[in-house]
């Protein structure tokens, strides 16, 4: 009884660092837009879009994913046995039933995210979904086409049908690795390796149950700690010293990945900086290729000659306005490719801003609180972040300009 005790305390302790973990990966992770989705882990939020939308099997509803389940309740029976007080043994048979899934159903798991700034692809395959039923009916006769008769014989002859559906505009919570996709075109968050939750719930939803979580393992460990002191048999004092130790423990154990987690959280800093770094160049290349495809546009166009000509340089807004004066620019391929490229870096780079901004106030508010504010000196992060917050116009002053002559 006594190793059992203390071998179920260890197991509540780990578990707690698990869920700890994975509750201070989503906390400590800056938000990315949509169009701004790096090569890496990602949190993302956004609306739902269909790839391909297609009815789902029981409601008939148009969805963008979809997944049906057929479930047989069956009847298992198992034999217990209890020891009374008095060291008398009694057995009794012991007859439940449940739902076991016997069919299933479902579309394609590639769907859209999208916000203000533009729209990600993710693969859900390797998904964990949290995703609430939107429908569950209990019946002897199932709407299946056919359903597989089971060859489980303790069979109730009762059927569970139930459907998850994800609609056009539902709203999701995103968190994975993504990566680019085989033609090397877009960015598709699939999850590659680590957690990959796909869910309708909001990331404080998330973080808040897996807090209570991590407290209800650590306080459960701490108790079987002492109660496997109890079953040797020791004395009080050793019952105490056993669920003081196992306390010691957690707050040693927490003291060290705290000081792991303000670490990471300053490499994260570095690398958000490092998107605005790469988004940049990706403009400053992509500019005076824009300006060529004008140019030329523009040598077959007196008036738009006249405009470009006006100025000395073009910054990348501008170029960008010069599409709504001059529809005639639509038509030209090279300027429309150009132009979806940086109207995507400027999406980018705006992305890329609210990232980093996110990353240092997550370093600032861990930094500045306690425990953090403890550690911040050790870990090398600083009281309040080695970096500022980028201020509106900041970006726009990087602009790059090019002369038009």
């Amino acid at each position: 009884m006594m190793v059992g005790w203390f071998a179920f305390s260890a197991a509540c302790l780990l578990a707690s660092w698990w869920v700890s973990r994975r509750r201070m990966n989503l906390a400590d992770t800056p938000r990315s837009r949509c169009a701004a989705v790096f090569v890496g882990f990602n949190e993302i939020t956004g609306a739902v879009g269909s790839v391909q939308a297609t009815p789902a099997w029981f409601t008939g509803t148009l969805s963008a994913w979809w997944r049906s389940t057929l479930e047989e309740e069956r009847e298992y029976t198992r034999i217990e046995t209890t020891t009374d007080a008095q060291g008398n043994s009694h057995t009794q048979t012991v007859t439940e039933r449940r739902f076991v899934t016997v069919e299933s159903l479902g579309s394609a798991m590639l769907i859209r995210l999208e916000d203000d700034t533009g729209r990600v692809l993710v693969d859900m395959t390797r998904a964990h979904m949290s995703v609430p039923s939107t429908y569950s009916d209990t019946t002897r006769e199932p709407k299946w086409t056919a359903p597989q008769r089971s060859i489980f014989t303790a069979t109730t002859g009762r059927y569970r049908q139930r459907e998850w559906t994800l609609v056009d505009g539902q709203q999701l919570y995103v968190v994975g690795h993504a990566r680019i996709d085989d033609t090397g075109s877009d960015v598709v968050v699939d999850g590659g390796e680590g957690e990959f939750l796909v869910t309708t719930k909001t990331e404080g939803t998330v973080t808040a149950g897996r807090r209570v979580g991590t407290w209800f393992l650590i306080v459960a460990g701490i108790v079987a700690s002492g109660a496997g002191a109890a079953a040797a048999h020791g004395p009080p004092w050793v019952v105490a010293l056993s669920a003081v130790g196992a306390a010691v423990l957690v707050v040693a154990w927490g003291t060290f990945e705290l000081y792991n987690r303000l670490v990471r959280i300053k490499q994260l800093q570095e690398r958000a900086w490092s998107l605005i770094d790469v988004q940049l160049a990706r403009r400053s290349a992509l500019v005076p290729e824009m300006v060529e495809a004008v140019k030329g546009y523009a040598a077959h166009e007196a008036s738009l000659q006249q405009a470009l000509a006006a100025g000395r340089a073009t910054p990348a807004a501008d170029l960008l306005a010069l599409r709504e004066a001059y529809p005639q620019l639509k038509a030209d391929t090279a300027y429309q490719r150009l132009f979806d490229e940086l109207s995507s870096t400027e999406h980018r780079i705006a992305g890329a801003r609210e990232y980093y901004n996110d990353a240092v106030t997550i370093l600032r508010d861990r930094t500045s609180t306690f425990p953090g504010i403890l550690l911040a000196g050790r870990a090398r992060v600083g009281t309040f972040g080695s970096r500022e917050l980028i201020v509106a116009g900041r970006e726009e002053q990087a602009r790059p300009t090019v002369s038009l002559d």
